[in-house]
């Protein structure tokens, strides 16, 4: 998302994009798109693209619309290049406490939680594209080209990332198997 017309990579490299502060991954990400990001916290993004400090952001719908970048914003790519990830952790030691009925409860009322946040999750981005649309932000499509040159770069951070010692070869191999499995580009 960004204040300024940003299609391509090309036109993205003129802007100044925003990582969040300590991403490694992102700031690896842009580099390797030959975009020398600006790094802040998550509290400082608001007024920069008030500023001009930065003019490009990442981020969900919703979180454009309930951080208020919306008002600032012109243009979005419609291109997943992240996940937005979630986690609930559960004590081992605490759920083997639990008699089998009430851990096989707990269990399953978690995955029909998660099921249920998946469902809303998914209409609250129809509902979310809709009102950035009505707030007049272009929302734009890449064609097949760019997308895949967003998919190189992805590899490319992955490659950099295992050289560096960031990410170790059984996390990649772990992660190629999750993405096989779940038919992904």
């Amino acid at each position: 998302m960004s204040t300024q017309p940003i299609a391509t990579q090309a036109q993205m490299r003129s802007t100044k994009v925003w990582v969040p502060e300590g991403d490694a991954i992102g700031r690896i990400a842009f580099e390797e798109a030959g975009i020398t990001p600006v790094q802040l916290a998550l509290g400082d993004v608001y007024t920069s693209l008030q500023t001009g400090l930065i003019e490009t952001v990442g981020n969900t719908t919703t979180g454009a619309i309930a951080f208020q970048w919306a008002t600032k914003l012109k243009v979005m790519v419609d291109l997943p290049v992240s996940y937005t990830v979630g986690i609930l952790a559960l004590d081992k030691k605490a759920l083997d406490r639990l008699t089998p009925d009430d851990r096989a409860a707990v269990l399953d009322g978690i995955e029909k939680a998660f099921a249920r946040l998946e469902v809303s999750n998914a209409a609250d981005d129809v509902a979310t594209r809709e009102t950035l649309r009505k707030e007049g932000i272009q929302i734009i499509t890449p064609d097949a080209a760019e997308a895949e040159a967003w998919r190189a770069v992805g590899r490319r951070t992955l490659e950099r990332m295992r050289k560096d010692g960031l990410l170790s070869a059984s996390i990649l191999d772990s992660l190629a198997q999750v993405h096989s499995a779940a038919g992904s580009q």
